[in-house]
């Protein structure tokens, strides 16, 4: 069979014109988080079974919905392009290793090997992806950042998919603290596809990150209600409920909550945006009432999951504070076993997941000075359990808060001046810096 190139110069083996129209449209599809990207993928396989990209992304998609239920169908599409007897060329052949290593969890493999890929292919839509996905989950905001950077200079600002990258730039320049290059990028990307929702988010989050909570309600209320519903959309109104809280709105929030409308669903992340949503909630000093054991069932169907240490996080966080001992034990027993693998995730639950989940452990049964000491041990490394800044935040405000119910005023104070000077224009920091001062000086 022909060989054929792709819309961004790409070379595939055993490829036909046809299929690679599909293939581009399938890449479309990912970069606007359609919730019909899986059929716009077996749209692909209809024109040409063997197209060995397609495999590859058959397996990606599947490891990165973080459900082990969902392993198999990787490993059998890794286990097809491998039967196939195909030749694969090398670009291909680089993919279809890190599939290999993603399912062997080596994770820090995969990101290499797009690394590598990246350079000799900028124009991979399917490897910025990937490789912005992996870096995220492991923390490493730089490299995720500065691997979209590089690959910019090739790509022509008439490419269909140039926008979108624009979108996943302006990401990277947010995690890594340069908000306005980040706004920029990202209004930029929304200018040219106004259903960029990754671009949306980038923007939503420098707006959430500089404490401009009503004008990030506002962003994040149009933008939800001028695009088509995508797979991102659940996580956006999560975002919207951040801003709310600190915007004084926190009674909303739980009511939106109430009628499901961040997600209801068994996919880890609308599970960590109920969870976290929950939490942030009880610091603001709203009662949740039972609404944790009502999110148990959810939690307890991926409690076998141990595949991002960031999911597993929030699911102890839940199981805690609905005081569900056995999905509890199961989740922190399966941690305790991770720990001892010599795998990428393995190595952070070591490091830094055990103590995080310990101390939200602790939390759940109101041992608030072990909750501050064990969240202090592992504050400054909390970054390799992956996830973003503001997702991450809520680990500083579970600290602050532990510090503050164990009447320790002193160590939550230098906590709060340290978010002031990062946040300036945090009011709720500020007025805990006074509560704690006046506490303090009447002492």
């Amino acid at each position: 069979m022909a060989t054929c190139v792709d819309r961004e110069g790409n070379c595939h083996s055993n490829s036909t014109v046809e299929a690679l129209e599909r293939y581009d449209a399938f890449l479309l599809s990912y970069a606007q988080f359609s919730t019909k990207v899986l059929d716009a993928l077996e749209d692909v396989f209809t024109a040409e079974p063997n197209l060995p990209m397609a495999h590859c992304a058959r397996s990606y998609l599947h490891l990165a919905a973080g459900k082990r239920e969902l392993l198999p169908i990787a490993e059998a599409a890794l286990a097809a392009l491998d039967s196939s007897n195909q030749t694969l060329n090398a670009w291909e052949t680089a993919h279809r290793e890190a599939v290999r290593a993603w399912l062997r969890a080596d994770t820090v493999r995969s990101r290499f090997l797009w690394d590598e890929i990246l350079i000799e292919h900028p124009r991979d839509f399917l490897a910025i992806k990937m490789t912005q996905f992996g870096h995220f989950y492991a923390g490493a905001r730089e490299r995720m950042r500065d691997a979209v950077n590089r690959v910019l200079r090739d790509w022509s600002p008439d490419a269909p998919l140039y926008g979108y990258v624009l979108g996943m730039q302006a990401f990277g320049f947010e995690e890594c603290h340069d908000y306005l290059q980040a706004e920029a990028t990202g209004r930029a990307a929304i200018d040219r596809n106004r259903d960029d929702v990754w671009a949306v988010h980038a923007v939503a989050h420098c707006m959430e990150m500089r404490d401009r909570a009503a004008e990030g309600i506002r962003w994040l209320s149009h933008c939800i209600a001028a695009t088509p519903s995508t797979a991102l959309d659940n996580h956006l109104q999560w975002h919207k409920a951040l801003m709310q809280i600190a915007n004084g709105e926190a009674e909303a929030a739980l009511a939106d909550y109430d009628v499901g409308l961040y997600g209801n669903s068994v996919e880890y992340l609308d599970i960590c945006n109920d969870v976290a949503l929950l939490a942030r909630l009880e610091v603001s000093g709203i009662d949740v009432g039972s609404r944790w054991q009502q999110l148990m069932p959810r939690v307890a169907a991926r409690q076998n999951d141990q595949l991002m240490v960031f999911c597993d996080a929030h699911y102890v966080l839940a199981a805690a504070a609905a005081n569900d001992q056995p999905v509890l034990q199961q989740l922190l027993d399966n941690m305790h076993r991770h720990s001892c693998d010599a795998t990428s995730d393995g190595i952070v639950v070591s490091h830094v997941g055990l103590t995080l989940c310990n101390a939200l452990a602790a939390r759940a049964t109101h041992d608030h000075r072990n909750t501050a000491e064990l969240l202090n041990a592992v504050r400054e490394d909390l970054h390799q359990i992956g996830g973003s800044n503001a997702q991450r935040d809520l680990f500083e405000q579970l600290l602050i808060d532990a510090h503050l119910r164990a009447g320790d005023s002193r160590g939550a104070a230098g906590l709060l001046a340290q978010r002031i000077r990062q946040r300036p224009e945090n009011e709720t920091a500020r007025a805990l810096l006074a509560r704690c001062s006046h506490e303090m000086s009447a002492n």
